[in-house]
């Protein structure tokens, strides 16, 4: 009967490691990705950074360069120009209007089961592109079409994530006290209490390890054509190191957590050895 009870223990001890250590990354899923004002606070800062507002006028230039109708010999005059106004366009503050609209177009796909097309409509501001370098170059530069400038940011493909992603968010609201309460649990089912608690702290620090690490490679797991792609592989990393900085603490945390009951454990299976020495005695 002991050893059905210990086995038992052991699940439930098991399974409060796993439910502890997904914890804090069900919290973070549900408060930076799922819930609109928490993505945005990561996506939306990305559009102040030089760096990356020269990247968007890049990937602009050349949508820019497949849409207007010049002759060959013109366009290796025509991009310098161009990106000299892209990132003229770029620096402006209506560059932060076209990103926050477009990063709230993006939550909105990677939410939804169908996904979508992200782009940023550029057509408002094609005058404000074309017309320096008209002037500049002293030729003539006309789109062939109304609304044929617009930026594709990302195309989220209809999958099951926003599903997946949705279910880790409404987790977070039990698995962390169904994991304290298998913690209890385990030790009240248990034969050797000293012994499980041990083995409760050490698997808990485990998982808080886990959490540790994974928190820091999660990159690893990203496919490089999206790490690399312009705009989507910087929004990406921004994330990573959201994911990595938030996490830190609640790891820090299981880990302490864990190395606590091991300690407790080990008092407690101290007396409990010295007072069997004492009734020998």
């Amino acid at each position: 009967m002991d050893t059905v009870r210990d086995i038992l223990a052991g699940v439930l001890a098991v399974a409060a490691a796993v439910m502890l250590t997904l914890w804090a990354p069900a919290a973070w899923v549900r408060d930076t990705v799922v819930d609109e004002a928490g993505f945005l606070s990561v996506a939306q800062p990305l559009g102040s950074q030089d760096s990356f507002r020269t990247e968007v006028a890049d990937t602009a230039v050349t949508a820019v360069l497949d849409e207007i109708d010049v002759p060959r010999p013109v366009r290796s005059l025509v991009q310098p120009a161009l990106q000299d106004a892209a990132q003229s366009l770029a620096r402006d503050p209506v560059f932060g209007t076209i990103w926050d609209g477009s990063m709230k177009d993006l939550h909105t796909a990677i939410m939804s089961p169908q996904g979508g097309a992200v782009t940023a409509d550029l057509n408002p501001y094609a005058d404000a592109l074309l017309k320096p370098v008209s002037e500049r170059l002293g030729i003539t530069i006309d789109l062939p079409e109304t609304d044929a400038l617009s930026l594709t940011i990302v195309t989220v493909p209809a999958s099951p994530w926003a599903g997946r992603l949705q279910a880790a968010a409404d987790a977070a609201s039990w698995i962390g006290w169904a994991g304290l309460g298998a913690a209890v649990l385990s030790v009240l089912v248990a034969s050797r209490r000293g012994v499980l608690g041990f083995v409760l702290g050490l698997v808990v620090a485990l998982g808080g390890v886990a959490l540790l690490a994974g928190s820091r490679v999660a990159g690893i797991f990203v496919p490089t054509r999206v790490a690399d792609s312009p705009i989507l592989g910087s929004l990406v990393e921004a994330f990573e190191q959201r994911l990595a900085a938030d996490l830190l603490a609640p790891a820090v945390i299981v880990i302490g957590g864990g190395a606590a009951v091991m300690a407790l454990a080990i008092v407690v299976i101290g007396v409990a050895a010295g007072r069997r020495r004492d009734a020998a005695d």
